[in-house]
This record gives C-alpha cells, sequence and structure tokens, in this order.
C-alpha cells in the first residue's frame, strides 16, 4: 500500500496560541533568568576578589576560621543552603541505591493482587473493614512482613511495593472487599512478597475473629502477571524530577561561591573552631551593592530573552498537537469538538453518523485516564441518540484496542492536546487505512 504523505506546514501558527504556550513555560524563564543572573554576578565576584587578593600582601596564609569570621551573613547563608542540599542529594542517592521500587519497569511492572472478601451474617459493617485497612496502612504490618522476608530489605522499601485499596462499602449488603497490591522487579520478589504480606495479614485475622464476631473472609489472589502500570510511572517520574531540581538548585548555589566560600563549604567544623588570627593588614571587602544589582538585572533580562527565543523555537518546531483545527487542515478530519464542549460535540457526532447511516463507532486514540468521565457521558449520550460507541484505546500500542478497531467500519479519532504528536496521528490513520475503517471525524481533549 502506498504510504500518504501529508503537508504539516498547513498548521495554523497563531500569535495568541504561541504567548499562552510561553505564559506556561514561566517556570523556565524564571530558572534560566536566575541562572543567568547568578552567573554575571560570579563573574563580578570572581573578578573583585581577584583583585582583593592581589592587594593582600601579607606573609602568613589566612586560616579557614579566619576566612569564615570575614564572610557576609549572606555568604554564610548560601553555604548552609549548599551543606543542607547536599545533604539532601546524599540521602536521595542512597535511596535510588537501594529502592527497589525505583528500580521496576513501569511499563513491564510485575505485580500480585490479593483479595479479601469480607462475608458478614448481617449487613456490612463498616468498622471491620475499618480495622483491617489501618492495620494494612499501619508501620507494624510492613515490619511483620519485612522479618518474614529472606530478602535483606529495609521496612521504608518494602512499604513501596505495597499498597492497599478498598471497595465502597454499601451498607445493604452482606459483603465487602479489600485488596492488597504487590509489585517488585523480579518474579521472585513479588511472589516472596506477597506470600509474607498474605501471612501476616492472615495472623492478624486470625486474631480479630472469633465465633461472634459475624463475618468470615475470604482470601484469593492473582497469579504474578507483568503490566504497564503508569501510576508507577508517575511516582518514579516524580521522585527523579524533584531529585534533578534539587541537584539544579544546588548547582547554582555552589556556582555562586567566592573562592573564600569554597574554602569555608569544604572546611570541617573543627576547622572552623580554631580561633582566627587577626590580620590588621588585611583590607576590607568593599562591595558595591547598586553595582551588583544592576549586574544581576542585567543577566535575568538575557536569561529571559534567551529563555523566550528557546522555548518560541521549540513551538515553532514541536511535533505535538495543539489543536483540533490542525487536524482538520492537515488531515482532512472532521472537527467533531473538544470534549470539554459535550453538546457541541455530540451536535457534530449525531449529524455526522445521521448523514451517513452510521450507527456504531470505536473511539480510538489518546485515552488518558482524566478523559474517562467525559467519555462515559458521550457514550451514554449518544447511545440515547441510537449510536452505539465503544472505546478502544491506543491501536499503536494496545493489540486489545487494535482488535476491536477491526471490528468496526467506522471511527472517531481522540487527540490529546499538547500531548499527541503528529507522527502517532498518522500511524493511527495507517492502521484505519490498513483494516479499511473510515475515520468519521477526531475529537480532542486538553
Amino acid at each position: 500500500m502506498r504510504a500518504v504523505t501529508y503537508n504539516r506546514h498547513n498548521k495554523k501558527i497563531e500569535l495568541k496560541d504561541m504567548l499562552f504556550f510561553i505564559k506556561e513555560k514561566w517556570l523556565i524563564i524564571v530558572v534560566v533568568a536566575v541562572v543567568c543572573a547568578v552567573v554575571l554576578l560570579v563573574g563580578v565576584q570572581m573578578k573583585e576578589r581577584k583583585a582583593e587578593e592581589d592587594a593582600m600582601k601579607h606573609g602568613e596564609l589566612r586560616g579557614v576560621g579566619e576566612i569564615n569570621q570575614t564572610l557576609t551573613d549572606g555568604e554564610k547563608s548560601s553555604i548552609q543552603l549548599a551543606k543542607s542540599q547536599e545533604a539532601q542529594l546524599n540521602a536521595q542517592n542512597e535511596y535510588f541505591q537501594k529502592s527497589v521500587f525505583m528500580k521496576i519497569d513501569s511499563y513491564k511492572t510485575g505485580n500480585i493482587v490479593i483479595n479479601y472478601n469480607i462475608l458478614f451474617s448481617d449487613i456490612a459493617d463498616t468498622s471491620v473493614i475499618a480495622t483491617y485497612m489501618d492495620y494494612l496502612n499501619s508501620n507494624a504490618f510492613f515490619e511483620a512482613i519485612e522479618k518474614k522476608l529472606s530478602t535483606n530489605l529495609e521496612v521504608q522499601y518494602v512499604k513501596e511495593l505495597i499498597s492497599g485499596f478498598q471497595n465502597i462499602i454499601d451498607t445493604t449488603r452482606y459483603y465487602t472487599n479489600f485488596y492488597i497490591k504487590i509489585v517488585a522487579d523480579t518474579k521472585e520478589l513479588c511472589v516472596e512478597v506477597a506470600e509474607a504480606a498474605r501471612a501476616v495479614m492472615q495472623e492478624y485475622i486470625d486474631t480479630n475473629i472469633t465465633e461472634n464476631s459475624g463475618y468470615t473472609i475470604r482470601v484469593t489472589n492473582t497469579e504474578y502477571s507483568e503490566m504497564v502500570d503508569m501510576e508507577l510511572y508517575n511516582k518514579q517520574y516524580i521522585n527523579t524530577n524533584n531529585y534533578y531540581n534539587l541537584q539544579l538548585m544546588y548547582n547554582a548555589t555552589v556556582a555562586s561561591f567566592t573562592e573564600d566560600m569554597k574554602l569555608v563549604f569544604a572546611a570541617t567544623d573543627e576547622e572552623l573552631a580554631e580561633n582566627p588570627i587577626q590580620d590588621e593588614a588585611a583590607e576590607p571587602v568593599k562591595i558595591s551593592v547598586p553595582f551588583r544589582i544592576k549586574n544581576a538585572v542585567l543577566g535575568a533580562l538575557i536569561g529571559v530573552t534567551l529563555a523566550v527565543l528557546g522555548i518560541i523555537l521549540s513551538y515553532l518546531l514541536s511535533d505535538k498537537t495543539r489543536k483540533l483545527e490542525d487536524l482538520k487542515s492537515i488531515y482532512g478530519l472532521n472537527a467533531l469538538g473538544k470534549l470539554e464542549q459535550m453538546p457541541f460535540v455530540v451536535a457534530n457526532t449525531s449529524n455526522i453518523c445521521e448523514k451517513h447511516q452510521i450507527k456504531q463507532l470505536v473511539i480510538f486514540g489518546d485515552i488518558a485516564t482524566e478523559c474517562q468521565e467525559k467519555l462515559e457521558e458521550f457514550t451514554n449520550i449518544m447511545a440515547e441518540r441510537g449510536v452505539q460507541l465503544t472505546i478502544a484505546g491506543d491501536v499503536l500500542s494496545d493489540p486489545n484496542a487494535r482488535g476491536i478497531l477491526g471490528g468496526f467500519s467506522s471511527a472517531i479519532l481522540i487527540s490529546h492536546n499538547n500531548k499527541s504528536t503528529y507522527g502517532k496521528v498518522e500511524k493511527w490513520l495507517e492502521v484505519c487505512s490498513e483494516l479499511e475503517i473510515q475515520v468519521a471525524g477526531a475529537v480532542s481533549f486538553q
């Protein structure tokens, strides 16, 4: 089949959208401005310090304790900040080395789920499941699991591998459930932790259930399996991103140090406690505050200019879809509207279905968690109008979604603004072409 070539130059570039994109990147602009201001200040300070060193023509070197006494309060605060940031970085490095959670491949996460089905002799008692959930989230539960493991794993790292959740309790029924989910980077560890968790919880159940308790508990668990876990990916991303942000701040702090500040920063507490020897020949440090403020402002302006130019360039070269209208102009798709504007989407879809006598449609593309509720609403409304909508998902990464798509003759493409890419859209359309499926239109969500 001959590949279809699309002209992406048909994208509309509007000043309003570009300005909004720049506004979204305000943090990058601030960081670049601060870094440029710091760099310029450091250059000025280094020049001043060199002049001071040349002026100090005394016969013996100053001790670290004496140097520390000559620093300003602001310089001492910067040193303390750098030491605090360094300690946090060391703690984070130790965490990354020891944490099994951070080593798990989120696209191939090993997991086991243990299901606890509570059957009541009378209507469900909310206090019963609350007791077990409190224990499940307590340190005593994780400490007991850690003692049963043959693997040398500290409690805080065991805790990351286990999560508990419960169903909404319906007090008009006679049963309810709660679950324990275990994830790990290997099958062996996942099975071992799951067995330990089940044994610990069973011991707790045995101590709580008596003949007069009014309920019984049935326990089942799934076999070991591997899956894509986006919740785990997000947690790993947040931990890693926090580390890099802290590293960036630490580097910026240390980069602002003068030579004397570097000596004090590297010194031990014993060296700093040495009695300083007063050097009467030393010249007092002269600081021109207005001059430094001027350089800081100049550096910040340079940083803002560079950051904005870089953001504009990234906007122009970005492969991400930004507006539904671009899908219409580039690929000739019917723009059915944004999910956030449900009446508009429903009206356009109904018109298309009525015009082409379509009774069944499949929705495929980037379907994120935050749009599930809107899609269900969309599905229900169209069902009332005699059109059955089926949600498939991403047909590129999910074989099941591709199988669902193949069972329909008409489809609606869904795009996530600022996240879906044009390359991905073109591959979706290529799949539809291969399966001889007519794309009735496209919707988007923000």
